[in-house]
């Protein structure tokens, strides 16, 4: 289940797939997660994360 939901991501994203890719997997490294073992609720955390930083670098990018 975990390997549909993160492609179905990566591919509704509309980012450049292999960018969203390697940044998923270095936030599922750091929550100890695998695509195979990935559940909804920890998409939702990832994406949580994931979200913040980019806003947190655009912040500070762009003050």
């Amino acid at each position: 289940m975990g390997n549909t939901l993160l492609e179905t991501l990566i591919f509704s994203t509309g980012l450049p797939e292999g960018d969203i890719r390697r940044e998923l997997q270095a936030l599922m490294v750091q929550y100890g997660k695998t695509p195979e073992t990935l559940t909804m609720d920890d998409l939702r955390q990832l994406m949580r994360d994931y979200v913040q930083d980019v806003l947190l670098e655009a912040k500070n990018r762009f003050p």
